[in-house]
């Protein structure tokens, strides 16, 4: 296995912990609930063949829903979310998968990715809290509390990349 494999499996398994241990406990009074995870979908290279890319989805979203126990709420998403995201990345983003495979901040910057990851978040808590309410009726709560959620998500990437990011380099 190499290296660009093991670096995204470890990263994956951090966020997984990140989600199961500190953003589930993130709640005020229902209207928070950010998932954190979709940002390790987003970021996957984008060399990756879309049958594959749902797949590792679907495992994910299934290894998020035993953790969460969000009875298959996190399967969906994850797949919608790997779906929708080559539209996604088309809609701001014009170079081709041949050209740039990798999402990173240093290579597209950091506005084209925060606002990426600002957009695929809001799709992947929007559709999240629509399955989970399961209703219409309620379309402005889950409008609100996507838009919360997606916030505070952002937010907490941000923190963690700038945690990671911004560590003196040691020589």
């Amino acid at each position: 296995m190499n290296s660009k494999w093991t670096n995204l499996i470890f990263i994956g398994i951090i966020v997984t912990l990140v989600q199961v241990f500190t953003a589930n406990s993130i709640s005020f009074y229902g209207l928070f609930n950010p998932k954190i995870y979709p940002v390790f979908l987003l970021l996957l290279p984008r060399d990756i063949k879309p049958a594959f890319y749902m797949l590792i989805g679907f495992f994910y979203g299934a290894i998020i829903d035993v953790f969460c126990n969000t009875y298959g709420f996190g399967i969906a998403s994850s797949v919608f979310i790997t779906f929708i995201r080559p539209y996604a990345l088309a809609l701001i983003y014009n170079k081709s998968p041949e050209e740039e495979s990798e999402i990173s901040v240093k290579i597209q910057g950091e506005n084209l990715v925060f606002l990426y990851l600002f957009i695929g978040l809001i799709l992947f808590h929007l559709f999240y809290f629509f399955v989970e309410l399961g209703e219409i009726a309620n379309i402005f709560y889950i409008l609100l509390k996507t838009l919360l959620s997606s916030s505070l998500a952002i937010i907490l990437y941000a923190i963690f990349y700038m945690m990671v990011y911004s560590l003196p380099k040691r020589k």
